[in-house]
């Protein structure tokens, strides 16, 4: 689980589907297409969490992946 922040106040928790020697979020997708909402999904958790690096890989008909950074991110 990470902790989700906002400013300094802590205001959940999240489960990555992986998470690389904590820096680096990867959330795994195996659906047809992806849809507009699994990259947000990714982008918040990033945001949320104050990570920087993220994975979006996708198991779909055609294996594709994204990589998202977060500019505010520290780690």
């Amino acid at each position: 689980s990470i902790e989700v922040r906002y400013k300094t106040r802590a205001v959940g928790v999240f489960r990555a589907d992986m998470l690389v020697e904590g820096h680096l979020v990867v959330e795994l997708k195996a659906t047809p297409a992806l849809a507009p909402h699994d990259r947000a999904q990714l982008h918040n958790y990033l945001r949320g969490s104050g990570m920087r690096e993220g994975l979006l890989l996708h198991f779909g008909p055609r294996a594709r992946f994204h990589q998202l950074t977060n500019p505010m991110g520290g780690t």
